[in-house]
């Protein structure tokens, strides 16, 4: 009865690995290329970026004061801006980000305010001023629209999020500078998944969940080093599963986690090679998956692509189990000879 028990638990064994194998898939991201190594396509401390629904890549061009765009395979399509105060004009370009019908948010902090274009280029609309106040702004960072077309800025300097019509008209803000539950310090970047927002909390070093209506949900992070740590969170981006990336740009790396805030994944350390970082501070993700980085310091973005590592095929599997099997029946037997002259030792 004894040997029938070694049989089962092995096989049980075998069956439990098996699945577990299967059902394993380790991840790997490889920088597949990179942005800003061309004459069109130079940057000067570049800070955000966003793809749209066609995978053309929107890339904030902050020290040069203005937009580029290309193509999902990084062909440089067209820029607009310039230095200034007037419309289409910039006095710093950071956060950008695309609606669903291919509008361009761009914020623009150092002129207190929002600037919507086509995804060509040209001005649409505006809104905004130094202040703190209502639909006022004091270096605002961040944007995201949502499905139904609301958008939300981080108003960094004003420790808060602010809520618009997609005219650009205001809705509501909540937030105020602190550490605790439902306060920013220095708030940085924001993303949008079905119903709810995730701010990036640069000075407390966490992450915040809310919904879209303010109500704080989770948060999670502190200062550190660690899986789930972070050193002055920045841009924020969600892929189509709910996975959530994060530029922690002291710490020279991208951490990516699940829409409840549980550590997935990270990669990158300090360096100028490819799959290196030098402060990265934006980060978005297109339909296909790709991750696409910007790093402020080193005038680059760099694209990462998903690449399975290597697993087990169902053949592998197969001789392993039988491999098991057969070293189990071999056991067995030998357990059965070994009882067997036991028991005439003992005549």
């Amino acid at each position: 009865m004894g040997s029938f028990k070694v049989l089962a638990l092995t096989f049980l064994f075998v069956i439990i690995y098996s699945s577990s194998v299967l059902s394993a898939k380790a991840e790997t991201y490889e920088s597949t290329s990179i942005l800003g190594s061309t004459v069109d396509s130079q940057f000067n401390t570049p800070y955000g970026i966003a793809v749209d629904s066609s995978g053309n890549i929107y890339v904030a061009d902050t020290g040069n004061y203005r937009i580029q765009k290309f193509s999902s395979d990084g062909k440089f399509l067209l820029s607009w801006g310039s230095q200034g105060l007037a419309d289409n004009q910039f006095g710093s370009p950071v956060g950008v980000t695309v609606d669903q019908s291919g509008n361009v948010y761009v914020v623009d902090a150092n002129n207190h305010r929002i600037q919507k274009f086509t995804s060509e280029g040209v001005f649409l609309d505006k809104w905004g001023e130094i202040g703190s106040g209502e639909g006022q702004f004091y270096y605002p960072q961040a944007i995201a629209v949502d499905s139904s077309g609301y958008i939300y800025v981080v108003d960094f300097a004003n420790h808060r999020i602010q809520k618009f019509t997609k005219e650009g008209q205001y809705l509501t803000a909540w937030g105020s500078e602190g550490s605790a539950a439902g306060q920013f310090s220095y708030p940085q970047g924001i993303i949008v998944h079905k119903d709810s927002l995730y701010i990036g909390d640069f000075g407390n070093n966490r992450i915040q969940k809310y919904s879209s209506s303010g109500q704080f949900l989770l948060q999670w992070g502190e200062n550190g080093t660690e899986n789930g740590q972070f050193q002055y969170p920045h841009g924020l981006a969600v892929d189509s599963q709910g996975k959530i990336y994060v530029a922690d740009s002291g710490n020279n790396r991208i951490q990516k986690f699940d829409e409840n805030g549980t550590f997935i994944d990270k990669w990158g350390i300090k360096g100028s090679g490819k799959g290196q970082f030098d402060r990265p501070v934006g980060v978005a993700v297109d339909t296909a998956g790709n991750v696409y980085v910007v790093e402020t310091n080193s005038n680059r973005v760099q694209k990462f692509s998903l690449k399975p590592s290597e697993e087990p095929t169902v053949l592998t599997l197969l001789i392993y189990v039988l491999a098991v099997a057969a070293l189990a029946i071999v056991i067995v037997a030998a357990g059965f000879v070994i009882k067997k002259r036991y028991k005439k030792k003992l005549k």
